[in-house]
């Protein structure tokens, strides 16, 4: 009942908690940013010191300054970037949301949004995103990682409980943002979990959970299907915590259910860049010795994507991309390393990234625009305006992924999928993976039968050369994926 109570006065607390921000605004323009020669090695473990200096200097300048001292140290901020942000919560409150840098892959974030749950509880949870991680989160990149902060914190109001803080992201309405929830409660089941140790007395361990075992695999191998995507897509740190060595996740990600294949492997990849410290020469031999291409790649995009968070890691990404020139991996590469520095770099330096570039793709960078986030809510009126409507839509799957990623056509229009990747079949299909249900009278389950004409689902594989096309009927915001590899996705706007 008390849990119930507090639910419910949760709007009325954001609110509360906004408001009070305002009045105590000033002490905000008391602090001052801290600088590179102020770093101190005493903000990785000192925590009276880590208090006083988020009193003292901007929380952006201080994730930053925890980034470059566990660079300098080679060991990974996220953690302690982690527990700054729940620090933080309780010096600022709702501040800390908008104040954390996204470095320490967005630990502060993540931190500050676990205390505010943990705190005030949760009712309406599209309403209490819409506060969190509203219009400020104006890009793709940044709106997931508050959302993923948010299913850190439900995972932590929810006492480790996994099935209630899965089913909590389920009351978000859009599958985008869905899956960035799931992720955060999965990674907060292994990186913020600590297992009790029986001689430490009750109550002087914050966090336990009953789902880490010696399986490495588990709790992926009891959740739902529509959850094991997001489950070993960072399933293999709790593989390396449990033999000691990168040399092993090949074999464990080979061993995971097919159907999440890309997921574990691009896992697998971010885990072996964060255990060689981002060495992109240990990383990509790492991943260059696995034997299956379409996981080979999957693993060089996970490495990438944990090599390049802010604009200060771009020469490392960048060195990256050299050595995939020539290999399969080198347009996927590319492309994900323009989108991201459009994510995180900001004004006139995206330029200066582009020349940093080989000249084949040199015009796709300083073309490129931010990928914006998806609504918080898909009632009302929320299509764009300033996206252009084409009489037939055709979006190209390259790489690995579409191209474009979002369409915006009128009722009754046809979009064509093509496919023009040189190694991979694709099977573009509506959301969510495995069912093909998310668009209103699909189902995977109507391949093969008289309904098949009628439902958004290309029902096979399709070589290169291949197309399919849809006529939607239904306006909304219409996600679709690619059945073999479910990490490609987009989306199709319609309206009247």
């Amino acid at each position: 009942m008390k849990r119930e109570l507090l639910a419910a006065l949760f709007l009325i607390t954001i609110v509360g908690l906004l408001l009070f921000g305002l009045v105590v605004g000033y002490q905000s323009e008391s602090r001052v940013a801290l600088t590179v020669d102020m770093d101190s090695e005493k903000l990785l473990y000192d925590d009276a010191f880590m208090d006083e200096a988020i009193r003292s200097y901007t929380l952006r300048s201080l994730t930053a300054s925890l980034s470059r001292l566990g660079y300098a140290r080679g060991i990974d901020c996220h953690d302690r970037a982690h527990e700054m942000g729940r620090r933080a919560y309780e010096v600022v409150g709702s501040e800390a949301f908008k104040s954390c840098g996204i470095e320490c892959h967005s630990g502060c974030r993540h931190g500050a949004t676990e205390a505010f749950f943990a705190d005030k509880g949760t009712s309406d949870l599209i309403s209490g995103m819409g506060v969190l991680c509203g219009d400020e989160m104006g890009n793709k990149f940044h709106m997931h990682q508050c959302i993923h902060g948010i299913g850190h914190g439900l995972m932590a109001w929810y006492d480790y409980d996994l099935h209630k803080a899965l089913q909590a992201c389920d009351l978000i309405e859009h599958p985008f943002h869905q899956n960035s929830c799931y992720s955060g409660v999965f990674m907060e089941n292994i990186v913020g979990s600590i297992v009790r140790d029986e001689s430490v007395p009750d109550g002087e361990v914050s966090h336990h959970t009953d789902f880490l075992n010696d399986d490495p695999h588990y709790p992926c191998n009891i959740v739902g299907d529509r959850y094991q995507w997001q489950c070993y897509w960072g399933q293999t740190d709790r593989a390396l915590q449990l033999s000691g060595g990168v040399d092993s996740l090949g074999d464990f990600c080979a061993e995971s259910p097919e159907h999440v294949h890309d997921s574990c492997f691009h896992s697998m990849g971010r885990t072996t860049s964060a255990f060689f410290s981002r060495d992109v020469e240990e990383s990509f031999a790492v991943c260059d010795a696995v034997p299956v291409v379409l996981n080979k790649d999957a693993c060089m995009g996970g490495v990438l994507s944990d090599l390049f968070w802010d604009q200060t890691q771009s020469d490392r990404a960048v060195a990256f991309c050299e050595m995939s020139l020539s290999t399969s991996f080198e347009g996927r590469c590319y492309e994900s390393l323009i989108i991201r520095a459009s994510e995180v770099i900001p004004g006139a330096g995206m330029r200066r990234f582009c020349e940093k570039l080989p000249d084949a793709y040199h015009e796709q960078c300083v073309s490129q625009e931010t990928p914006r986030a998806f609504p918080i809510s898909t009632q009302g009126d929320y299509l764009p305006v300033d996206l252009p409507r084409a009489d037939t839509a055709v979006i190209r799957y390259v790489n690995g992924g579409y191209v474009p990623d979002e369409v915006h056509v009128l009722v009754g229009q046809e979009v064509v999928w093509v496919n023009e990747d040189d190694e991979r079949l694709f099977w573009p299909a509506s959301n969510i993976h495995p069912t093909h249900a998310a668009y209103p009278g699909s189902a995977i389950q109507k391949c093969g039968t008289d309904e098949q004409g009628s439902i958004f689902d290309a029902c096979g594989e399709l070589p290169r050369g291949a197309e399919y096309s849809f006529v939607f009927t239904e306006v909304g915001q219409w996600r679709f994926h690619d059945h073999i590899n479910p990490r490609a996705t987009g989306t199709v706007i319609v309206s009247e």
